[in-house]
């Protein structure tokens, strides 16, 4: 199994270093490869009918158009087509003229990590839909006129493309094919909430897991040393499967260790109060407090104490965030010692031994082992 995967691998390499992908029309047009694809590519889109030919309107300005290449390659590493992509120039649209709304949803990885987890604990069907070409399939309801692309003219003149599907490029696309993906799921029954070093390597999600929700949070005192900010880390889990992880630089300076430690535990908590909003779209309700693990012991008593004190008013809105959730029920903070503490591996340099036992514990295993 190990030699299969680096031999696939080594092949893959191997094939996309001798293959030199176009990054324009004029190199394009002279191989008869990228030619045979750019053709069924405006093909695909005249068949689409997502433009009509048309003068341009007076006082319509037209935006441009460009070739994107690429080659698409099977596993083992063989070429398995050449693909040639035409992308409107959005960046040339004028907002409330061109289009008007561009947000769609979309899903953070945590919340895919979520869906495995609880999937492979409880056995649920996992199915994959893949749609080709999926911003082609959304219907724009601007106006928006567009060049004709390079060398595809049969008519010549002055005539311009009326889009009439989303293309690839345009600032809306991705709204007009949520909108199009929207519509098809609720007629058909369906309700819509919104809810390199080492390739091997992966999160192993078991089919053995309790599904309590569970989190460690620390931070780094005055790493920057421009800023003297601190670094705050965090990773949740589900069971003993990590779902989600997290490193950024606080916002302010703390004044002392217990400080920086309190803003990692607050910064937890809301990450914490959504995953349980989350888990419970997903049939997976949590009615007891959320353990959270800090190596602070002084933080962990600032979190207790319901008097505020001369050292803790210049962070009282974390306290007043952090005493809500204890209060409600959310969490329930809980003292790990530093050599458990698994949130020091996304923040911390740590030596070859603690780095490799606190590793262990996070549920990655390199796949091509046969171990």
């Amino acid at each position: 199994m190990s030699t299969t995967y680096f031999d696939s691998s080594s092949a893959i390499t191997g094939a996309i270093s001798k293959i030199i992908e176009s990054t324009s029309y004029a190199q394009a047009s002279t191989d008869p490869l990228w030619c045979e694809a750019m053709t069924k590519e405006i093909q695909a889109l005249e068949q689409n009918k997502t433009w009509i030919l048309t003068t341009l309107p007076a006082g319509k300005r037209p935006i441009g158009c460009k070739w994107v290449f690429k080659v698409k390659y099977n596993y083992d590493g063989t070429v398995e087509r050449y693909k040639a992509r035409l992308v409107a120039k959005g960046y040339m649209q004028k907002e409330g003229l061109d289009y008007t709304e561009t947000f769609s949803p979309t899903a953070k990885l945590v919340t895919f990590h979520c869906l495995l987890a609880i999937v492979a604990a409880t056995d649920w069907p996992l199915h994959q839909l893949d749609v080709q070409n999926a911003f082609l399939h959304g219907d724009l309801d601007e106006e928006v006129y567009m060049v004709l692309p390079p060398e595809f003219s049969p008519h010549g003149g002055n005539l311009v493309c009326q889009l009439r599907k989303s293309l690839y490029g345009l600032k809306q696309a991705s709204h007009n094919w949520f909108a199009k993906l929207t519509a098809a799921f609720r007629e058909a029954g369906f309700v819509l909430w919104y809810i390199k070093n080492s390739p091997g390597q992966g999160i192993f999600f078991p089919a053995q897991n309790d599904l309590k929700l569970n989190a460690f949070c620390d931070s780094d005192w005055a790493t920057c040393s421009t800023t003297r900010r601190s670094v705050t880390g965090y990773c949740t889990f589900i069971g003993n499967s990590l779902i989600s992880r997290k490193t950024r630089k606080q916002n302010t300076v703390s004044r002392s260790l217990a400080e920086e430690k309190y803003r990692a535990i607050a910064e937890a908590c809301c990450k914490l109060k959504w995953l349980r909003y989350i888990l419970k779209d997903l049939n997976v309700p949590h009615s007891k407090p959320t353990t959270l693990h800090c190596d602070n012991q002084s933080a962990l008593h600032i979190a207790r104490n319901p008097v505020f004190q001369e050292r803790t008013k210049h962070i009282e809105l974390d306290c007043h965030i952090v005493r809500q959730h204890l209060v409600f029920g959310l969490i329930s903070t809980v003292y790990t010692p530093t050599k458990m503490q698994l949130a020091d591996l996304f923040m911390k340099p740590l030596g070859k031994a603690p780095f490799s036992f606190l590793f262990g514990k996070l549920g990655v295993y390199d796949i091509p082992s046969p171990t």
